[in-house]
């Protein structure tokens, strides 16, 4: 009830510009104990800006992570790149791969391969309503018994700037 009740009401995200590899190596330092048997890392590059809600991104990342270990990865990696007109985010890890039966509905609520009990389906329901609440998207762009790959994408920080001041 108490994640149902938070996925109806998540705040309108607070942009701010932030160089999301700092923000990425931010969350490994401070999570990295939280799935203790996970190797969590970041894949380097420079500098890449994008206006985002951290609070909103970190709680995306967690989720995307707290997945990822529970499905029996060993190794996360996070990169980050960009492209002409987006930022984007890719969360690996080498852990069980999605179930085809669910991999259609992903993104929807209560869509969840996990033991009744174990947890609701909503994660990457409130994932997917975070990234577009930031004019971006998040998608499954890989998936097999080796692990698994989601895409998030966002307007880099120009587009963001321009959103805000019209």
């Amino acid at each position: 009830t108490t994640g149902f009740a938070g996925f109806a009401r998540l705040p309108e995200p607070k942009k701010r510009d932030h160089d999301l590899v700092a923000l990425v190596a931010e969350f490994i330092d401070t999570y990295r104990e939280a799935w203790p048997a996970v190797d969590l890392r970041i894949q380097p590059s420079g500098p890449i800006r994008a206006g985002v809600d951290r609070d909103l991104l970190r709680q995306v990342l967690v989720n995307l992570c707290d997945n990822a270990a529970q499905a029996g990865a060993q190794s996360i990696t996070v990169e980050t790149t960009k492209d002409t007109s987006n930022v984007v985010v890719e969360v690996a890890d080498d852990g069980g791969g999605v179930d085809a039966a669910v991999a259609t509905r992903l993104f929807e609520p209560y869509a969840t391969t996990r033991d009744l009990g174990q947890g609701m389906g909503l994660g990457l329901a409130i994932s997917k309503k975070v990234l577009l609440d930031h004019g971006g998207d998040i998608e499954l762009a890989a998936t097999s018994s080796a692990g698994t790959i989601f895409r998030l994408t966002l307007p880099r920080t120009s587009d963001t700037q321009k959103e805000a001041t019209s």
